[in-house]
């Protein structure tokens, strides 16, 4: 995605107008934080991540970030059926997010973050975030919907939702 956003003018499109800083910069408040990587020796901050599902795998390669059987799982092309309901990019605290299942857990209190779900159920728009959609729809989701969403072929959607922790139990459904 560098090619298309690469350039410092551009620095405004990788940041959610609530994100500014990061947490090296003082950002205090996980949800409002910043991340950012450095790209050919330029840093670059950003406040959105990619579906990991979303790659296009190279050939001989059956692992995105450590997840075995992506060949299956992973989407590679972005003419799906239900292109609708698969997240391509979100709101996130980090480069990408990579569910495994609908029963992964929801982050445990609303200053941790970490790998799955805990990248991008942030409470950045009172309990909402903006996804982008393979399709190229954006709309705004509720942090419980993003278990509804179809994060690659294998996600079941029947599969059960987790207990949500004290923090997201009142949240709207």
């Amino acid at each position: 995605m560098m090619a298309y956003y690469g350039k410092d003018s551009d620095a405004e499109m990788r940041l959610c107008p609530t994100t500014r800083k990061t947490a090296k910069e003082g950002e205090i408040d996980p949800a409002r934080s910043a991340w950012s990587t450095v790209v050919d020796g330029i840093e670059h901050k950003n406040s959105y991540g990619i579906n990991n599902w979303c790659y296009k795998l190279p050939k001989g390669r059956d692992d995105i970030w450590g997840a075995p059987n992506a060949k299956r799982r992973a989407w590679q092309r972005i003419d799906q059926q239900g292109s609708a309901n698969i997240p391509m990019f979100l709101e996130c605290w980090r480069w990408g997010i990579g569910v495994g299942s609908r029963s992964n857990q929801a982050p445990p209190d609303d200053d941790k973050r970490y790998d799955g779900f805990g990248r991008s159920c942030l409470n950045r728009h009172a309990h909402t975030i903006n996804v982008t959609f393979l399709d190229g729809s954006c709309r705004r989701i509720r942090l419980k919907h993003l278990w509804d969403l179809k994060w690659h072929r294998e996600y079941d959607l029947s599969d059960p939702l987790p207990e949500w922790p004290e923090w997201m139990a009142s949240l709207p459904d």
